[in-house]
Formats: structure tokens, sequence, C-alpha cells
């Protein structure tokens, strides 16, 4: 059993397994699930038991309510599951502080991890396939809108660094989706109002959106779809502090989305196919529709015609443009800072989604050259790139004009002065999140595994 535990695949083998067993003396008694789910659960909490039997025993506590939606999935024992998630939640934050100070990232960390850091993750997973199963029994019994924190759970672990976490981060995200997808949220009413009362009580909480954004250009199509999807549900059904406490979540949200969606329109004949882009698009409308700026644009309703009219790849190019020439009127100069930060960033992205900072640099640059000194880190940065790359090359060509083969040797010097600009950078400050992070969001739910205590003498061991 210990062999089949420890192989990812065995999983449905187990699950098979105990359901088989299960089928074959149900019959002898109605409660047999129930009694044997409660005694899982009391050994999966049981605080002197070691890793393989709780891991074992949240298995089991698994297969017992996900295999019989009728068990009953009591408040002490998810009370009990959040603080054992509090527990090796601290454990990772002990383990992230240790290596931040011996200057090793979660990267190389993660190259040779540490049992500590298996363990704890396998157990989270199973925390959260439990999670997974409440949500959704809770939903069928029209009880979820008393759980507030069955969705602020799930949401302070995409504090984790989604590189790290790969095994267990599109659990997480799938958990965030079901919450928001199967729950009625009422801005204008405060509703559910378990999910406004649980977020009272969490301090210094940045917003949803800055956490989603470790993944949104993921190499994990799957995961950036989904983180993507969440992205507009939270835009369009949760009151803007909890989605992006800063001043400009919504000049993010428009930058992360006008990548996405002309980064797949572009290259893409058949994008009306592309069910998941289809939805961001839907999304992304709404939440322009509402503002004050976007919502009388130009650009907004190029795009609604060009869904509507099921418009061609090359015709998207133009509505791209518009939105650029809008996004500027609003942003630049001020947050241009912040606007090359993510031009930037953008350099890691696939091609797809680089196609469209490219297009939108040159943009800028027609708009005013002298307010593009800025960009000059980008632009130096984009010159490494121009080996053998027509798109990048092509941006260049639009600076310097006829004169690219003569000014290459300038390119990785790049002056901008000459173009009539001026020299000065605004400074850009970041933020950060943490593990930690997330052992003070369930600290502030009420979540905190108890200090253990030696038993009685005499006691049950």
């Amino acid at each position: 059993m210990n062999e089949l535990t420890e192989n990812p695949q065995s999983c449905i083998s187990i699950y098979t397994f105990v359901n088989s067993i299960l089928s074959i003396f149900s019959e002898e008694s109605d409660t047999l699930v129930q009694d044997l789910s409660n005694e899982a659960i009391v050994w999966a909490l049981d605080n002197y038991v070691g890793y393989d039997l709780t891991v074992r025993a949240l298995e089991l506590y698994y297969t017992y309510v996900d295999s019989n939606r009728n068990v009953d999935i009591s408040e002490i024992s998810l009370n009990g599951i959040h603080n054992c998630l509090s527990e090796h939640i601290n454990i990772l934050a002990n383990y992230e502080a240790d290596i931040q100070h011996k200057g090793i990232s979660w990267t190389t960390a993660n190259e040779n991890p540490q049992p500590v850091l298996n363990d704890s993750t396998n157990i989270i997973e199973w925390i959260m396939k439990v999670e997974k199963v409440a949500i959704e029994t809770f939903s069928e019994n029209d009880k979820l809108k008393n759980y507030g924190e069955l969705f602020w759970i799930p949401t302070s672990l995409l504090n984790l660094p989604v590189n790290a976490f790969k095994s267990i981060y599109t659990l997480i995200v799938d958990c965030c989706l079901d919450y928001i997808s199967k729950c009625n949220f009422s801005v204008s009413s405060s509703s559910p109002k378990c999910v406004y009362d649980s977020y009272d009580r969490i301090h210094e909480f940045i917003g949803i959106q800055p956490l989603l954004v470790q993944g949104l250009f993921t190499d994990n199509e799957e995961l950036q779809n989904k983180l993507f999807i969440l992205l507009g549900e939270v835009w369009n059904k949760l009151p803007e502090d909890m989605v992006d406490k800063s001043p400009l979540g919504i000049m993010y949200y428009i930058l992360y989305n006008v990548t996405f969606i002309f980064g797949r329109i572009l290259v893409n004949e058949e994008w009306q196919e592309d069910d998941v882009l289809i939805n961001v698009i839907t999304n992304f409308s709404k939440v322009l529709s509402r503002d004050a700026f976007f919502s009388k644009s130009n650009s907004l309703r190029y795009l609604k015609e060009f869904i509507k009219n099921n418009g061609k790849p090359e015709e998207a190019e133009e509505i791209l443009d518009q939105f650029t020439y809008d996004f500027a009127s609003l942003y630049i100069p001020k947050y241009i800072g912040n606007i090359v930060s993510y031009f930037m960033s953008s350099l890691t992205f696939s091609s797809m989604y680089l196609l469209v900072i490219l297009r939108m640099a040159k943009n800028l640059w027609d708009i005013d050259r002298k307010r593009m000194v800025p960009f000059k880190p980008f632009f130096k940065k984009l010159a490494f790139y121009l080996e053998n790359n027509a798109e990048v090359e092509d941006v260049f060509l639009f600076i310097f004009k006829d004169d690219l083969v003569d000014q290459k040797e300038n390119i990785f010097n790049i002056d901008l002065s000459n173009k009539g600009v001026n020299e000065s950078e605004p400074n850009v400050t970041y933020m950060t999140t943490s593990i930690k992070t997330i052992s003070n969001m369930l600290d502030d739910l009420g979540y905190k595994r108890k200090e253990l205590t030696q038993p009685a003498e005499g006691g049950s061991q």
C-alpha cells in the first residue's frame, strides 16, 4: 500500500479499490461511509501521527467524500483541515525564509527539494482536493453562500510561487473558479455576505489580480487559460478593492488582456473557435463598458464590431493600434515607468504575445517620440533579440528608418536623445508576495494549528 500511495499514477487505483470494498459492505450499514470518513479525518488531524499516516488518511477521506456526496463534511472537520493547512503553510514559510537567508531562489531550491517541501506540498494537495469537493457539495446543497472561507483560502494560496508549486497551482485556481462560478455574486448588494465578512477580517490584502500576474503568461497553456478566465471573473463579480487595491489596477488589467487577446487573434485565422479567448473577450468588454473613458472609446466599439462580424486577424491589427492610441492618451506620460516595466517583462513571453508588445512599441514611438526615453532599457534589451528576428528588426527599422545596417552598433547603446527626446526615467515600485503572506491571511481568517501539548499520563497514544 505504501508503494501505491507514493506512486502518482496509483491514485485512481486506490480510489477504485476503496470504492469496490465499500460497494460490498455498504449494504450492511447505511452509515458505513460516513463512519469511515469520520474515522479518517480524526487520523488525518491527529497531531501525533507522522506524515505517511496523515497523507494516507487525507487521501482516504477525499475518496469517501468525493465518491459519496451524501457524506456530511462537518464544520468541525473543515476547521480542522484548514488548521492543518495553516500548519503546513507555516512549515513552507519557514522553508522559504531559510532559502532566502541563504540567497537561494525558489527555482534553484526546487531542483533539489528537501523532504519537508515535498511532504507539506503533498498534504496541501490532498487538502485542496477535499476543498474542491466541499465547494461542489455545498453548492449542490445551497450551503456554499455560508462558507466565505472556501473562497479566500484558495485565494490566499495564489501567493505560492507558481514555478515551484506547479503540481498544485492549477488545482488551487480550480477551487477559486468553482467557488466564483457556483455562488451568486453581486457587488451592489455585497453578496454573498460570507465572502465580504471574511474579507473584512483580512489585513493588508493587495488584491487578487497581483497574485495572478506571475502565471498569466506561463508556458503552461491550461493554467494560463484558467488564470485569464479567473481574472475576468473577479473583475466582473467583485468590488475593485478586492481585485486590485492599486490605483493602476485597471491599467494593468487592460495591458494583460490586450496582450492576451490580440496575441491569440493575430496568429489564428480560426480564433472564433477558441472558447477561452471568447470568454476573456466577453469579460474584458464588460469591464471596459463600465469604465468612464473606455466605455466611450473607439477601441471598445471596434472590438465589439470585430467580434460580432467574426473579423480576420489582419483587421485586428488596426483595432490594436486604436487601443494603443487610446491607452496612451490616458496613461502616458504619467505612468510610463510602469508601462516600460511591463514591456520589459514581456520579453520573456511567447512570441505571439511579444508581437503585440512590439506593435504597441512602434505605435507609441509614432505617437510621441519625445516621451520615449523611459523606454530606453526596453529597446536596449530588445536589441539582443535582433538576430534572425524579422519582427524585432522591423521595430528598429521603424525607429532608425533605412539606417539600420549602419546603426546596428549603436542599437546596443541606444541613445534616444538624438531623436528629439529628453533624458528622464521615473521610479517604479513593485509589490512582492510570499508564503508568509498566506500564513498571515490564514491567521486573519482564524486558522492556526494548536500548539502540541503532551497527553496526560496514561492517555491514549
